[in-house]
């Protein structure tokens, strides 16, 4: 009876197949593509010096000891690259801590985004919601920025893009929206920009030499406009204000809007919630696109001394903030249809959804159609109240 119960045990007592210990592990932080030599694609990963964690990386960058190595080995393709990489790294990569992927922008220019994506597409460890990026500034400047407020320039470009996210002010992509983008017929894939930029603040050189720990960084590390691919291929860049029409477009615009006031100045808008509807229209039997977009604001700070002590006081700011972001939407239309013939906005899912048989008709030649569409905007700007204080206080003087 005894080896009949030992032998039920054992059946359910098993080990894990895939097991692999922590120790042979290098935790992957962020992964870089990039132009190689001889027309090579180049990968870098970006590995946690595990030997620094445990003190911290604040402790650990004053010792003089970076918490984290790169990596870098070239490839036809990613997977060769990653392959020819194992004979420089002692312990084996694992993805799934990865946070960030970043693409060389002279990479996305001549490769083809899906080719570049089907490795960690199809990989078992990246995770779908690590961020993806295209580097302005070449790639090394990025991987190797010093950081002071985080432990690697991966997890401080993570930092950046969960706050530029919750606050809509730039646009953010992750590796799941860059996929579903990619895999959609007649869309046009876009994602954040990065950039490495001059540090604004600088200490007076007689303040750093008395610093014992380490000086203010000369750089820094910034969301830097949008990348827009067309046909797999980066064909150019959004600007800020281009940025925040694609943004009022797909309903996630937030920041503050900058109005003329009524009396002379600015009056600064922050925007509450915004909301965009997209949907098709017929004009002579060809698709046409009105985009109606609603927005909540209040007002956060004012140059001029108009007063917002009646219902009637709003209309002038209203309308102004409807002027101001027409112009951002029309602005990112100008440059995406006519400019780069790209659809960026998912013009051609609204046509598909709302009517399959038009879309058959025009699908095959939609990107040349994209400059001559008619597209409508409508905006609806509400200013639903001016903070703790109805009147400025240049108007109680």
């Amino acid at each position: 009876m005894g080896l009949i119960v030992a032998g039920v045990l054992l059946f359910f007592v098993c080990g894990c197949w895939d097991q692999r210990e922590v120790e042979t592990l290098g935790l992957v932080d962020g992964m870089a593509l990039e132009r190689g030599s001889r027309g090579q694609i180049k990968v870098t990963l970006q590995m946690l010096n595990s030997r620094t964690i445990s003190r911290g990386a604040g402790m650990a960058q004053v010792q003089g000891v970076k918490p984290y190595q790169n990596f870098s080995g070239e490839g036809r393709t990613v997977d060769e690259a990653l392959t020819n990489l194992a004979r420089l790294i002692p312990r084996r990569p694992f993805f799934s801590s990865l946070r960030v992927i970043v693409l060389g922008e002279d990479l996305a220019r001549e490769r083809d985004l899906t080719e570049l994506l089907d490795f960690v597409t199809r990989s078992r460890e990246v995770r779908r919601n690590a961020w993806f990026l295209v580097s302005k500034s070449p790639v090394p400047r990025f991987l190797d920025e010093h950081t002071p407020l985080e432990m690697t320039p991966s997890s401080e470009a993570e930092a950046i893009l969960d706050k530029s996210e919750a606050s809509g002010i730039y646009l953010t992509t992750r590796l799941a929206d860059i996929i579903r983008m990619a895999a959609d017929k007649g869309a046009s894939p876009v994602a954040a920009g990065l950039e490495v930029t001059p540090n604004a603040f600088q200490a007076p050189p007689d303040m750093e030499a008395r610093h014992v720990m380490l000086p203010e960084p000369r750089q820094t590390i910034a969301v830097s406009g949008t990348a827009v691919f067309k046909g797999g291929r980066l064909v150019g860049w959004l600007d800020e204000r281009e940025t925040r029409g694609l943004l009022w477009v797909q309903g996630k615009q937030g920041g503050v809007i900058e109005v003329p006031s009524p009396g002379g100045g600015t009056t600064s808008l922050n925007v509450i919630r915004s909301r965009s509807a997209v949907k098709l229209d017929k004009t002579g039997g060809r698709p046409a696109i009105t985009i109606r977009i609603d927005a909540d604001t209040v007002v956060c700070e004012t140059e001029s001394k108009l007063t917002l002590t009646k219902e009637g006081d709003f209309a002038a700011l209203e309308a102004g903030a409807d002027r101001v972001v027409q112009g951002e939407v029309e602005a990112a239309l100008s440059k995406a249809l006519a400019g780069y013939r790209a659809d960026i906005f998912g013009f051609a899912q609204v046509v598909h959804r709302s009517d399959p048989r038009l879309w058959k008709t025009v699908q095959d030649t939609w990107p040349d159609q994209l400059p001559r569409l008619p597209v409508a905007v409508e905006t609806h700007v509400r200013v639903t109240a001016s903070g703790l204080a109805s009147k400025p206080l240049s108007a109680l003087h």
